[in-house]
């Protein structure tokens, strides 16, 4: 099997690109083409969706793993009147997203598929209006000494899963053109780039692709389904799979603000037997409960 060959992507690696954005008063309202501003992957504003390993570095930084995100807080350059003048930009902020969309199938890191973008075959996903854009690179990560590979099918998930995220763009543009309410009247907390419409989507159209991925692999592969509500500070979610070959079942949750976040669940495999995952399988096991005691008079 022939493997494509990518340079690993690590935390300070900078990327950078176009894409189109909403622009409202004081400027003339439409839809503008900006500048992604550079930043580097480990982008401060967006830690609580970074992918990250903990236990393999390159040039004593870690690397980028699948589904990474730079997160919120980026600021886009639209033409200079529009840049300072957009109403809209803290919006724009609070939702902004830098998404690595292939991962190595076989190259994993804290058990979790490296992330691979690279001009200009592997695109990063960006935010923007009306849609998403596979227009985003990175910068610097050819410089890196280590490479690995990635499968025709990674590369093939990899467009499937850009294609599902600008058919849920476009589904909201849609919804939004037919006088569903914008995400910030859904949002009691403002501009936290909370979009309940879009999450819910995201959670359909990505339970239809794995069921389609797990039937293909012969239920190998797992079906998963994944609700979760997301924002510019953080959020959570609670992921079901299911293996059809094996029988397996594995609930986990995550959760978490910023920089801080928790993961763990539990898993049952083929014996019936649940186990602990992610950080609940790092606790201590609990102890034996002691005997209970015996009042000695008790038999008097």
């Amino acid at each position: 099997m022939a493997m494509t060959p990518v340079h690993v992507n690590i935390s300070v690696d900078i990327n950078s690109g176009r894409s189109t954005h909403l622009a409202i008063s004081p400027v003339p309202p439409g839809i503008y083409t900006s500048h992604e501003v550079p930043v580097i992957q480990a982008f401060p504003s967006g830690a609580s969706k970074h992918k990250l390993t903990s236990n393999v570095f390159h040039k004593n930084h870690p690397l980028v793993l699948h589904q990474h995100d730079c997160g919120p807080g980026i600021a886009d350059e639209a033409p200079p009147i529009v840049g300072i003048a957009n109403a809209y930009l803290p919006a724009l902020m609070a939702g902004s997203s830098r998404k690595v969309m292939f991962g190595a199938s076989t190259v994993l890191g804290n058990a979790t598929p490296l992330g691979a973008a690279e001009v200009p075959r592997f695109p990063m996903l960006t935010c923007g209006h009306p849609t998403v854009s596979p227009t985003v690179y990175p910068e610097t990560n050819t410089g890196n000494t280590v490479l690995f590979g990635l499968t025709p099918q990674d590369v093939q998930e990899g467009w499937e899963d850009i294609t599902d995220a600008l058919l849920v763009d476009i589904m909201m543009t849609i919804a939004t053109m037919a006088g569903f309410p914008a995400p910030e009247v859904l949002d009691p907390l403002g501009f936290a780039g909370i979009d309940p419409l879009k999450n819910g989507l995201n959670t359909l159209v990505t339970f239809k692709r794995s069921v389609q991925r797990s039937i293909a692999s012969g239920g190998t592969r797992p079906i998963s389904f994944k609700p979760e509500i997301t924002g510019a500070g953080g959020g959570g979610g609670v992921e079901l799979k299911w293996t059809p070959a094996t029988g397996e079942v594995e609930v986990t949750g995550e959760g978490g603000k910023d920089d801080k976040k928790v993961s763990g669940g539990s898993k049952r495999g083929p014996d019936g037997e649940w186990r602990p995952t992610g950080d609940l399988a790092s606790l201590p096991p609990l102890p034996d409960p002691a005997p209970p005691r015996v009042p000695l008079d008790l038999f008097d």
